[in-house]
């Protein structure tokens, strides 16, 4: 009957839904290696990309979930709604990560220091990244108190997601990781360095790398 196809569908796109966040992270993977000139640095950020998606769907599972869930509804998540939440949320986490690394690859550039890429960065992003931050989060919330339950999902659930990025993996998580592999975050095999086409995302041209220093 009706209430069998409904339960079929929903554990059918349930387990698609692993699928969808590997798929996502391979292909952001893949178009961020030649964006950064990196190996490591891209699987950082798509790493953590997967790390805001976990946060946020815990938040939801929390506000949403049980027999009688905090802000109310069914006591379920819909699972189409969160197939929605999560691709947007790692589009989100994808666009501050490039804003970030490349004024991050910028400085790494020109300095050819680890730690002076990682302050270039955030000294050039961090207003712009902050109130961005601020105007998506205040929609986002008021998409929070309206009274349709998937509305409120999607509200909080982006809500977390933006904070998180501006915050947590802004300035503590991205620029830790990267202090911990050093030089190693920018490394790049020259063979497939000269096989990569170069991605001037910033419409700048060509830029050429420093000679790693320490740090």
């Amino acid at each position: 009957g009706q209430a069998g196809l409904v339960h079929d569908f929903s554990e059918s796109s349930f387990e698609s839904f692993f699928w969808l966040l590997a798929g996502l992270s391979l292909v952001s993977y893949l178009v961020l290696v030649p964006v950064f000139r990196a190996l490591l640095l891209p699987a950082l950020s798509v790493l953590l990309n997967v790390v805001t998606v976990g946060a946020s769907l815990g938040v939801l599972e929390l506000l949403f979930s049980g027999d009688n869930p905090p802000l109310g509804g069914p006591g379920h998540i819909n699972i189409l709604a969160m197939n929605a939440i999560v691709t947007v949320i790692f589009a989100l986490s994808i666009d501050y990560q490039v804003f970030l690394i490349s004024r991050m690859r910028e400085g790494y550039v020109l300095t050819g220091s680890n730690l002076a890429a990682i302050r270039h960065g955030i000294d050039h992003t961090a207003r712009i990244i902050t109130g961005a931050a601020v105007i998506m989060a205040a929609v986002f919330i008021a998409f929070a108190f309206t009274d349709v339950t998937t509305t409120q999902v999607f509200g909080v659930g982006l809500a977390t997601a933006t904070i998180l990025d501006a915050t947590v993996v802004r300035l503590v998580l991205l620029p830790g990781l990267m202090r911990l592999c050093g030089r190693w975050t920018w490394w790049m095999p020259r063979w497939l360095d000269r096989l990569l086409p170069e991605l001037d995302v910033e419409g700048t041209g060509p830029v050429r790398r420093a000679e790693p220093a320490q740090g």
